[in-house]
């Protein structure tokens, strides 16, 4: 059974969550309020009745505008403050997003271009054990060659397979320094990247 995603919220979920809105629900609670009173002190307990006459309907609203017109202008401004603040942190996680996204593909793209040297870099030193064991295999028959010739000769006069025997020596030689040269190339590619990991 799949575990259950959150639903990203949307903008207007996460003003209901933070209480952008409650200045609303408070201007409107004080406006009932307010026109309750009125029709109870009025209508209720003084027995007034609904009047036909627009200059106490005109002062009805001058009373409800009187109380809601200050209390509206605050709530506004309020309402301002929070949405504002809301919106701060919305780019704020914004950034950060961006920021470790960046960060991820900086690494990515350092992981590609090392594996690919690590790669060259073993393909090199598969090249250098077939051409190291080809020298091997070469220099033992040539020094099997010189010990013959030394033999047949009792070591008299100039060996012709010494001087091929000292070049394969250094042929050899240098094999084993460019295999090292890899293996150490391999690792401080290694190296780099643990370095690059553990600056996230």
């Amino acid at each position: 059974m799949k575990p259950k995603t959150a639903r990203p919220q949307s903008y207007p979920d996460k003003l209901l969550r933070n209480g952008v809105f409650l200045p609303a629900y408070i201007v409107g609670a004080v406006g009932l309020v307010t026109v309750m009173a009125y029709i109870s002190q009025f209508h209720e307990k003084l027995k007034f009745p609904l009047s036909d006459s627009p200059a106490v309907w005109g002062a009805f609203g001058d009373y409800i505008g009187g109380v809601m017109n200050p209390l509206c202008a605050y709530m506004a401004f309020i309402w301002l403050v929070r949405s504002y603040a809301l919106q701060k942190n919305e780019l704020a996680e914004t950034r950060k997003a961006l920021k470790e996204s960046h960060q991820a593909q900086l690494l990515q793209a350092r992981i590609s271009y090392a594996t690919a040297r690590i790669e060259t870099a073993n393909s090199r030193m598969g090249l250098l054990k077939t051409q190291g064991e080809f020298y091997r295999s070469r220099l033992f028959d040539l020094e099997r060659q010189s010990t013959d010739w030394l033999i047949a000769n009792k070591g008299i006069g100039t060996n012709p397979f010494a001087l091929a025997v000292e070049k394969m020596h250094d042929k050899l030689g240098a094999v084993l320094v460019e295999h090292d040269r890899q293996v150490a190339k391999i690792a401080a590619v290694e190296e780099d990247l643990t370095a690059a990991w553990h600056s996230l």
